[in-house]
């Protein structure tokens, strides 16, 4: 990769300097803002939603949605293929994309249509960046990051680079080309994840046994939502606040981003050692064992505490069952039932647990401890490899975008497109996580 030959300084604080024949304008310059409603009925038309991770996307091609879909679509604002749609809640944290369809979307979004000579999709790839997003916050306003805003005047004056548009189509097709190869490996790692996690899986669901008793009689007290609270900075001698985004697919806490809640919101959720968290609402069934080691915490909304019955059942058997086929079919079931991706208290209430005696509980959990622990290792593996590929993915993009590396000349041969897996629900929990925080 080589640089440009000459660069000059701009004006733009997120982008110190561009090659010296590209152009430095606002965003509005470029942009025009679309606002176009429709006021057809909501059977009648393509309805769209974008998100921090997967982009646009079209709610046809979502199995499930969290129920927050509107009863209609009057006053949804119209999209066409090229647009550009802004959340302006989370455009800073990257909440912005091209739309490759034809359709409505919410009024909270901002549309932008690009005027003669732009190439959208350059700019969905610029847009993303992380110093776009960084960008995105200084120019909002609001009383914290989880109220902040970036309304249109203040996005359409941030300064971009504008490159010849030969050059936008020429770093569209190169970023497309090399994007897609790195999709393709991280989409073997997501597989063969995948394949592992079956694997851990039969060997729970083998040794699950036992008389079905429904949850709610396993418990010491009542199921309980968490908290309608925003999350604060983690602060020492305030209850950490865990979220459902907090939980990551082995069922760990995370320790980065944490974040606190202020002790009287927190006083009716403090956590106990064993109790179990599981999601109601986005990666729903995702569950957390407590630990005390784990801190003085506090838990979310979207979140369920469960306390057990110890004389009952033990908080790591019931983890455990929590990863087996048997509980996946429960709630394809309950899915099925509501058709939404929602499991309200009452229903994991009679969620069905095969319960043997205490004795035979701890020998079960005694051997998947042991049977486990490589599998979960070589998943942890392969997830760090993601994170890196990511990770360079983002900062390939980057570096082309703002004219860091030179690609004109490179010649980009025949290849099929490979779009990333994503993890919508991973996504759809920052969206529900952000949708609890700003309705506190």
């Amino acid at each position: 990769m080589i640089q440009y030959a000459k660069y000059i300084k701009t004006n733009a604080d997120w982008l110190p300097s561009i090659p010296s024949h590209w152009k430095e304008q606002r965003v509005k310059a470029i942009f025009n803002l679309r606002n176009e409603r429709s006021y057809r009925s909501l059977s009648d038309v393509n309805l769209i939603s974008l998100y921090s991770r997967v982009g646009v996307i079209q709610h046809s091609d979502i199995e499930h949605t969290t129920g927050n879909r509107a009863s209609n679509a009057d006053g949804y604002k119209i999209v066409h293929k090229g647009d550009i749609i802004v959340n302006i809640l989370l455009c800073w944290m990257g909440a912005i994309g091209m739309s490759t369809y034809d359709g409505v979307t919410s009024p909270a979004y901002d549309v932008y249509l690009p005027k003669s000579g732009v190439n959208s999709q350059y700019y969905h790839y610029l847009f993303r960046t992380p110093s776009f997003s960084q960008q995105c916050f200084r120019s909002g306003k609001g009383i914290m990051a989880m109220r902040w805003r970036t309304y249109s005047p203040q996005f359409c004056d941030i300064a971009v680079p504008v490159p010849p548009r030969i050059e936008q189509d020429q770093i569209v097709r190169f970023l497309d080309w090399k994007v897609s190869e790195i999709n393709r490996l991280i989409n073997i790692k997501r597989s063969e994840i995948h394949r592992l996690f079956q694997i851990v899986q039969q060997l729970i669901t083998n040794e699950m046994q036992g008389e079905k008793i429904w949850l709610k009689r396993l418990l010491l007290s009542p199921l309980q939502y968490g908290a309608n609270s925003s999350g604060t900075i983690l602060t020492e001698g305030l209850p950490r606040y865990i979220r459902i985004t907090d939980i990551d697919s082995n069922g760990n806490l995370k320790m980065h981003g944490a974040k606190s809640i202020e002790l009287q919101d927190a006083k009716q959720y403090i956590l106990e050692d064993g109790d179990i968290l599981l999601a109601r609402s986005g990666s729903v069934g995702k569950s957390l064992l407590y630990k005390k080691s784990y801190g003085f915490c506090a838990y979310a909304g979207y979140l369920i505490r469960a306390r057990l019955n110890k004389k009952m059942i033990l908080p790591e058997y019931f983890l455990y069952f929590t990863r087996s086929s048997e509980f996946e079919q429960w709630k394809d079931s309950v899915f099925i039932q509501t058709t939404i991706q929602n499991i309200s208290a009452d229903r994991y209430g009679r969620l069905p647990v095969p319960v043997p005696d205490i004795e035979t509980q701890k020998r079960i959990v005694a051997k998947l401890d042991v049977v486990t622990e490589k599998i979960k290792t070589e998943i942890k593996i392969l997830e760090k490899e993601i994170a890196t590929l990511q990770e360079y993915k983002t900062r390939l993009i980057s570096d082309v975008v703002t004219g860091q590396i030179d690609v004109r000349n490179i010649e980009v041969p025949e290849y099929e497109f490979v779009d990333e897996d994503n993890d919508f629900e991973a996504d759809n929990d920052e969206e529900l996580e952000k949708v609890e925080e700003q309705e506190d």
